[in-house]
């Protein structure tokens, strides 16, 4: 039975310890591509200023050199440690019609 009381003991201590190593870092740089990923940092670079924790803005992209059809959009950010998140992606249809460019009004990514 103490051996079982023990080996809690020392779970609930690793996970504790896990938890006190966990650092929230400051986002440095984000990028973003369509279709095929260029390579990790070779993306078009977003300015992120002041290195916030986390990203509530918004930003232009250009898709003019994008053929009409589906697509996709990656986003990914970078940290002060210089870890790279997961790719977020969305896709979307391009289209050439007549009543002038569709504005996008919000893009959302999350970790976990």
């Amino acid at each position: 039975m103490q051996q079982k009381n023990l080996k809690r003991w020392l779970c609930c201590l690793l996970l504790l310890c896990s938890f006190a190593t966990a650092q929230t870092q400051a986002l440095q740089k984000a990028e973003y591509f369509f279709d095929t990923d260029p390579g990790v940092g070779n993306g078009m670079i977003v300015n992120i200023s002041s290195a916030p924790l986390s990203i509530d803005s918004t930003f232009t992209f250009d898709v003019s050199l994008l053929t009409n059809g589906l697509h996709t959009i990656y986003i990914r950010v970078q940290d002060a440690g210089l870890h790279w998140s997961l790719n977020y992606a969305s896709s979307f249809l391009k289209t050439s019609g007549s009543g002038g460019p569709t504005l996008l009004t919000k893009l959302e990514y999350f970790f976990d």
